[in-house]
């Protein structure tokens, strides 16, 4: 089974939880830490930020699926490429606290680029 099929499977249950390390989050040992408790805990998925070492951590620590979260198409393209099962455009709340807002159409920009870089 591929790791994302897990949270897929749990979706269907409608028992999915993905744990967020942190859009912002660059602490290796604090990332590393996070992913651990949410493996032991019995999560669907662990959200990490786009850096190839934190990815590279999440994923020798964890089976769980490995979201990665930012609001840049290139680190979501680079995300891809180190072996994210999923890219996520957000986690919007952490770009709220430092006072940023995104309007539609610059989601939809975001998203668009982040396709054409990752060939969709």
């Amino acid at each position: 089974m591929k790791r994302i099929d897990l949270f897929k499977k749990h979706l269907e249950e409608k028992r999915a939880v993905k744990i967020i390390a942190g859009i912002d989050n660059f602490d290796a040992e604090n990332v590393k830490n996070v992913v651990l408790a949410a493996e032991k805990a019995g999560a669907s998925a662990v959200d990490v930020s786009a850096s190839e070492e934190i990815i590279n951590i999440a994923k020798e620590n964890t089976s769980l699926p490995v979201f990665v979260s930012s609001i840049v198409p290139e680190d979501l393209a680079m995300a891809v490429k180190a072996g994210a099962d999923a890219i996520e455009i957000g986690n919007f709340d952490a770009l709220y606290k430092k006072g940023m807002r995104m309007s539609a159409i610059e989601i939809l920009d975001i998203v668009t680029e982040t396709l054409k870089l990752i060939g969709k």
